[in-house]
């Protein structure tokens, strides 16, 4: 139409990006209601890599049994996914809170909501317990206490045969750890609901910091103390010990890399209907928030030299004047210093004009 411009014109990198960024999206699977559900690419690329990892690495020895216990876990990993995803639907339901969307992953399930902070913290918090309580439940099932074993987070001892104890097992411990993972206080975790939902209750009471400040400070602690845990366990962890301070690490960089995250859905809320769909992504590269922090520093930086030039100038009539009655040696050494960055900024001033002309 004339009048208008083709943002895909004036930007030949946008067509590229779009692409990427349609591949980023999860794919869309039905519609149960009015809520959307969604698969995301983790639950299929972790889907064919157990399995299909299985399969290649069955010809060697003593491997004979992995592609039935790799098929056993990936079907437990969906079937995980989606016990998930159905407690969250029911839970939002029964707390009258929109669920307009729910995502299928392979450590759980997660989708945006309209509801105040309490209920977002109240279903953060009851989709991992209700998980954990299945978790439980399914262990105590008949063959007995054989599912007690998958109630940990080292990997259980399965037979590698298609029977019921295996897959008591199998799905008590995958159940386990995406109960576990959702507790963390990453972006898409009941985790990180509870947090934010936590911090919105207690700033309307006391208003002191906006809350984005306060969710970066809070993340800016977990992240720190996550590190003190993975040297902790790196120090304590014997050389036939299974190594659980990496996971510990992944976890401090997660929070110090989503700090400054201010997406709608990295904050536990939805988008509203007639919102802007152009956000800020929900993660950064390093690069980009270096760049951030040193622009962020520049401004700041420029900021105080206009605080000090605007403080020197104030100053500087009364120090000439003490200067023509007392003379140069009534001065005191922060006068000297005030005279001293008033005339370098003016030498410098003069510099910058003779290169100029």
């Amino acid at each position: 139409m004339p009048g208008t411009t083709n943002r895909s014109d004036s930007n030949p990198d946008l067509p590229r990006r779009h692409r990427l960024g349609q591949l980023r999206q999860p794919l869309l699977a039905a519609r149960w209601g009015t809520i959307e559900v969604q698969i995301g690419w983790s639950l299929p690329i972790f889907f064919v890599l157990l399995f299909g990892g299985g399969w290649w690495f069955r010809g060697l020895p003593g491997n004979a049994d992995l592609p039935v216990l790799s098929g056993i876990l990936a079907v437990s990993m969906v079937a995980g996914a989606i016990l998930q995803g159905l407690l969250r639907m029911w839970t939002a339901a029964t707390l009258g809170a929109r669920l307009p969307r729910l995502v299928l992953r392979a450590f759980g399930s997660w989708g945006p909501v309209h509801s105040p902070p309490a209920r977002r913290v109240v279903l953060g918090l009851a989709v991992p317990m209700l998980c954990f309580t299945a978790a439980f439940a399914l262990a105590l099932m008949p063959p007995h206490d054989q599912g007690i074993s998958g109630l940990s987070w080292t990997p259980p001892e399965l037979t590698g045969r298609l029977t019921a104890t295996s897959v008591l097992v199998a799905c008590v411990w995958v159940l386990t750890l995406q109960a576990t993972a959702q507790c963390l206080p990453l972006p898409g975790c009941h985790g990180r609901e509870v947090l934010d939902g936590t911090i919105e209750l207690a700033l309307r009471r006391w208003p002191v910091i906006p809350r984005e400040t306060a969710l970066r400070l809070i993340l800016t602690i977990l992240a720190f103390h996550w590190w003190l845990v993975a040297v902790m366990l790196l120090a304590f962890t014997g050389p036939n010990d299974l190594a659980y301070w990496p996971w510990a690490a992944l976890i401090a960089i997660g929070c110090w890399m989503t700090r400054d995250s201010q997406q709608a859905m990295d904050l536990g809320l939805a988008p509203e209907p007639n919102a802007s769909e152009t956000c800020r992504p929900a993660w950064r590269s390093p690069m980009a928030i270096y760049r951030q922090r040193k622009q962020r520093a520049k401004l700041l930086a420029a900021r105080q030299q206009e605080f000090e030039e605007a403080s020197d100038s104030e100053q500087l009539d009364a120090i000439l004047q003490q200067m023509h009655e007392r003379g140069s040696e009534s001065l005191s050494p922060q006068q000297r210093a005030v005279l001293k960055r008033v005339s370098d900024r003016i030498r410098s001033r003069n510099q910058d004009a003779e290169v100029g002309g």
